[in-house]
Parts: structure tokens; sequence; C-alpha cells
């Protein structure tokens, strides 16, 4: 067993784990995209739909690793996620910094959680495309 039940029931998964279809700025879900938000958004909807390597297209370095780690998502697990708000907290020419809060709810191993998420993300531009560097979830 990996770390989806830890990722899932207790930090709403990111953080990972982890997202809502919405319209994000340049690509679909799972893919870097042409701005922070993008990436991140697109992150989330990986997230939302369980989807690992969509997850894993949008990360780069350490939050690749991190993802990889994960492991595929247990049977029946379903993940909510909504109220989504990003702030650009600083963006250069190849570095930002994004912080994101979200409503999430996830069900597992016939166990729920549900939460307010917030995390940071960090974000690096590589060949025109934003890719998460790391994120950290903030607790309150």
């Amino acid at each position: 067993m990996k770390r989806w039940p830890k990722v899932i029931l207790a930090v709403g998964l990111v953080a990972l784990l982890a997202c809502t279809l919405l319209a994000c700025g340049g690509g679909g879900g799972g893919a870097p995209a042409s701005t922070p938000e993008g990436t991140v958004r697109n992150f989330l909807n990986a997230l939302q739909a369980l989807d690992v390597n969509g997850m894993a297209a949008c990360c780069i370095g350490d939050a690749l690793e991190e993802v990889r780690d994960m492991g595929q998502p247990p049977p029946g697990a379903t993940i909510r996620i909504s109220n989504i708000r990003l702030d650009v907290v600083s963006q250069s020419d190849t570095n930002a910094e994004i912080d994101a809060q979200y409503n999430v709810w996830a069900s597992a191993y016939g166990e729920t959680y549900e939460d307010r998420i917030y995390e940071t993300y960090y974000l690096v531009k590589f060949d025109g495309r934003w890719y998460i560097e790391e994120w950290y979830e903030e607790y309150y």
C-alpha cells in the first residue's frame, strides 16, 4: 500500500493529492500550461480525476518524485475539489509562487475526508511551459 490513504484522507490531497474540471490558462488537464495558474489548475484537475500520469505531467524535480511515490489510487477512491482560489505571490520570467486554497472531499477505504486546503506551489518555466517544482501544505 502506498501513500494514497494518508494523502487522500489526511492531507486532502494535496496536495496531492492532489481537481475540478475548470477552464485553465493554457492546456488541458494534466499538462503544463503557459501560465503558472494554468499549470496548478491542470494539476488539480488531474488530481480530481485520480490521474497520476496527468499530475506527473505538470511536475518536475521534487514534485515529480513525490507524485511518482504516491503510486496508484486505491480502488473506488473519489476526490472532489471545489472553490479553488489561486493567488500569484510572485512571478518572474522563470519562477513563480502561487498560493492555492480549495475545498476537498475525498473518499477511500470506506472513510471520507473534507477540509479547506491551503498550499503554496513553486513553479519553474521550461520551454515556454510552467511546471510545479515543489509544493507545501499550509496548516492553520
